[in-house]
């Protein structure tokens, strides 16, 4: 009986860690021109804030890509950001791969969590970020969760399609 029940516990460990990774056609499949809205928590007025979004998603060598973020009705603000697939797929950039299933439409959800500080105080927190890609639609949200207790809470959702 130990010897099934410690079978079945390398079976389940085993397909676990495989569920939790990535590969470089996860991060090609984001490519193209996007475009939508960004939700974000304001934290200086605590409301829920929408303006126009688009992103822009380029491959680079070696399984990298680059994603650019522009805002039309603000042009001064631009972000971009490369990810990179790491660690045999455990990793994105720095943010260590918690999550990835399968969505319908051969979609996906990866969740990706990192370490960092946030808010107008500078608080150390994790952050989870969460790539959902179902067809012609994307969802990239930010979610945050301050040391020290309470819960994960929304920062801001990118709701994009092409």
């Amino acid at each position: 009986m130990k010897k099934i029940i410690l079978f079945l516990a390398c079976a389940f460990g085993s397909y676990v860690s495989q569920s939790q990774t990535v590969t470089s056609s996860d991060l090609t499949a984001l490519k193209g021109e996007w475009k939508g809205q960004l939700s974000y928590l304001d934290y200086s007025s605590s409301k829920q804030e929408t303006i126009k979004a688009s992103l822009t998603v380029i491959e680079l060598s070696d399984g990298k890509v680059e994603l650019n973020f522009n805002y039309p009705n603000e042009p001064s603000y631009k972000s971009k950001e490369v990810y990179s697939i790491r660690q045999n797929g455990t990793y994105i950039s720095d943010m260590k791969v918690i999550e990835r299933s399968a969505l319908a439409d051969g979609g996906f959800r990866i969740v990706l969590e990192e370490k960092g500080k946030d808010g107008n105080q500078n608080l150390p927190a994790t952050f989870h970020h969460i790539i959902e890609l179902q067809g012609n639609n994307i969802s990239l949200a930010k979610q945050v969760k301050f040391d020290g207790g309470g819960e994960f809470f929304e920062r801001n959702r990118y709701t994009l399609s092409r």
